[in-house]
């Protein structure tokens, strides 16, 4: 007790203690040493729950050096970059944007510092470095995506890759384009919205210590008004069996098999590609069993099912 005691009368007040971001994952917190440099652990706990149950739960420490960073040479702190894209921060510290699928997005992001390195009027290097499922893995073919889709976000100028990193990387302030053509391969499995997330990381090269910072954009895609995906040009009504269809196999090299749970008359198979454009269309009078050969190059595509009540089925098919 007398050990805890002493702890706690050696605290510093104006300490931040350590908070996660809910929706971001990022921790925030804020040490003032006073003392050169001291040692810190910080510690995740993560739960897993069911039916209102905790059924496992692990801890993690996470220890850390914090050490007062020298200031300038005009006596300063120094700061973090700046961080700038033209769209408003919510409550959450969270950019956000909303598009339909088929939407273009291009947003200039430009990261700048203006603290000197005190050599003559040289000015300090700022980096940028780029997170996310729905990044293009090398920032700069918007084809090599990691997660699947058609399309994939790029920066452009792209940035360098440097020491197994792709960082871009600038003399006092970087402007790079983040750039993402979007389509039906970016909604939900059910084809409705979808958001996806892209995390920056922004620091300059202050020696011993860069000063860095975080910033999430947060892109919600939409269905769009046209017919896209799950959306039909020929009827409304939702197939009421439609989680009873299989689909099978997908991926697929070219055959899909379509097994239904009863007999359907005037059966008419559409396939749609990412763009919404109808690409392939087969009419049955009567089946409960279909193999649909997709005559198609390889890439993702939307299978529609229309039945002679009007009723709709949609399943999500990759063709490799």
């Amino acid at each position: 007790m007398q050990a805890i005691v002493n702890c706690c009368l050696n605290i510093i007040h104006v300490n931040i203690a350590s908070s996660l971001n809910s929706e971001t994952g990022d921790i925030t917190f804020a040490v003032y040493n006073r003392t050169g440099r001291v040692r810190y652990y910080l510690v995740q706990k993560a739960q897993s729950w069911r039916d209102g149950k905790m059924i496992a739960e692990v801890s993690r420490e996470f220890p850390m050096l914090i050490r007062d960073c020298p200031r300038l040479p005009n006596a300063a702190y120094n700061q973090s970059p700046n961080f700038h894209i033209p769209l408003s921060l919510d409550t959450n510290e969270v950019y956000r944007d909303t598009v339909n699928a088929g939407d273009f997005i291009d947003h200039l992001i430009t990261v700048n510092d203006l603290d000197s390195t005190g050599v003559g009027n040289s000015m300090q290097i700022v980096n940028l470095k780029a997170f996310g499922l729905s990044f293009s893995e090398d920032f700069s073919d918007s084809a090599l995506c990691p997660n699947g889709d058609s399309t994939c976000a790029i920066l452009s100028p792209a940035p360098t890759l440097i020491g197994g990193e792709f960082i871009s990387s600038d003399t006092a302030m970087i402007r790079t384009h983040f750039r993402w053509q979007t389509n039906c391969s970016h909604l939900a499995e059910d084809s409705t919205e979808k958001t996806h997330y892209f995390t920056f990381k922004y620091f300059d090269d202050h020696c011993p210590i860069p000063s860095f910072s975080y910033r999430t954009l947060a892109i919600t895609v939409q269905p769009p008004n046209q017919n896209c995906a799950s959306l039909t040009s020929v009827g409304d009504k939702k197939w009421s069996i439609e989680k009873n269809i299989r689909t099978f196999p997908n991926p697929t090299k070219g055959w899909v098999n379509i097994g239904l749970v009863e007999l359907q008359s005037n059966l008419i198979i559409q396939v749609y590609n990412v763009h919404g454009q109808l690409v392939q269309e087969e009419y049955y009078t009567a089946a409960q069993t279909i193999q649909v050969e997709l005559r198609q190059p390889a890439g993702i595509y939307f299978i529609q099912l229309l039945n002679s009540a009007g009723e709709t089925a949609q399943m999500k098919v990759v063709k490799q």
